[in-house]
């Protein structure tokens, strides 16, 4: 599966998915997608399932004029129509690398492609590209291997998981131009991303072809013409056409504040929890914790507590994190303090390195843990 011999202009469909999956898991897709195809007499989409970070397995229909209209919006948006060469080094199957072909589509752009993650020979293509995109874990690798950004490389959009404050600013010091991005399958990409670089802070901004909303549960809403049109519940066995509000507003499975043409995400719905009655956002609380703990080799999970209702623990592969932990116990809102730290070997991450949270919990609830203390 190729994303650069997607043809963007005939009627066909193509699906997407990852390799290394199980067989079973494979051809749980290819009977979703071939009935998703037959159900709806679906044409020009492209069929990717979801990351499956919140552990609802979806697989997404989304026309290929969705996904351009998101591609040219975002193209405006970060000034990229003079690029001449883009660097991918995402999969195939996520929607973040089909942008990235969307946008070398519209802009005649040629892609470098990286098959294998490894900082060496991304330093080499990155020599011969003006843009590209990475996740968290890519930019803690290169600040990791001490890696200055080459003069050439102009922009790179970071997406698929949270980018903590500190990964930020230490990436802005060493000249990498960093442009934290939050979206979404279900929107072709894009929905908010920074549009300037701060060295302190970033602020993500609403693209223009996207209109948002929340409601009093601060859920979020979207209408855009980037939005997916149907999708196959992998585990009802179910296809399911996009259900839109009266005005046209598709809810989203994201908590936000949106202030302005600012957005600012609170997490999936799996991510906003309550404890003693209280609505709390596991993201922001990651947030703070940044604050005082470095990288990406931790995260903050919810637990069912018999009196609380919830319970906040931390996941973390290094020992040390319990010690640097306590500043921020120390100065947090009670609600918001972490009532165990669990020492793990391996956080358990899909394949665009973001941390299930779910399948975390699993193991620590299975014992499968090196360590643990009780805060």
């Amino acid at each position: 599966m190729d994303a650069a011999k997607i043809n963007w202009q005939d009627q066909s469909n193509s699906l997407f998915y990852n390799t290394r999956l199980s067989n079973k898991e494979i051809k749980d897709i290819e009977e979703a997608a071939n009935h998703l195809q037959r159900h709806f007499e679906l044409d020009s989409c492209i069929l990717l399932p979801s990351s499956g970070s919140s552990g609802k397995k979806k697989l997404y229909a989304i026309k290929k004029n969705a996904i351009l209209s998101s591609a040219k919006a975002s193209l405006q948006f970060h000034s990229l129509q003079n690029v001449e060469r883009s660097l991918c080094v995402l999969p195939h199957h996520h929607i973040g690398a089909i942008a990235i072909y969307a946008r070398a589509y519209l802009a005649k752009q040629e892609v470098l492609k990286l098959e294998k993650w490894n900082v060496r020979d991304f330093m080499e293509l990155a020599r011969k590209a003006q843009a590209t995109s990475l996740v968290p874990t890519q930019v803690y690798d290169l600040l990791a291997a001490k890696e200055t950004c080459p003069k050439n490389l102009k922009h790179i959009l970071v997406g698929g998981a949270h980018l903590n404050i500190k990964l930020y600013q230490e990436a802005c010091q060493l000249g990498w131009p960093l442009y934290p991005s939050y979206g979404a399958t279900e929107a072709s990409s894009q929905i908010a991303s920074a549009h300037k670089i701060y060295e302190k802070d970033y602020h993500l901004q609403l693209l223009p072809h996207i209109r948002a909303k929340c409601d009093e549960k601060q859920r979020l809403w979207i209408q855009s013409p980037s939005l997916f049109h149907s999708y196959y519940d992998l585990e009802e066995k179910q296809p399911h056409r996009i259900h839109l509000d009266s005005y046209g507003f598709f809810q989203m499975e994201d908590h936000a504040i949106i202030e302005g043409d600012h957005l600012i995400p609170l997490g999936r719905s799996d991510d906003y929890i309550k404890i003693k009655g209280e609505a709390l956002s596991l993201m922001l609380i990651e947030k703070e914790i940044a604050k005082h703990l470095d990288g990406t080799d931790w995260a903050v999970l919810a637990r069912p507590h018999p009196r609380d209702g919830n319970e906040l623990i931390l996941a973390t592969e290094s020992a040390i994190a319990k010690d640097l932990l306590q500043d921020y116990q120390q100065a947090c809102f009670p609600l918001h303090r972490i009532q165990h730290v669990y020492q793990v070997k391996k956080l358990a991450r899909n394949d665009m390195q973001k941390v299930s949270r779910l399948k975390t919990l699993a193991d620590i609830s299975a014992n499968n843990y090196i360590d643990h203390w009780e805060s």
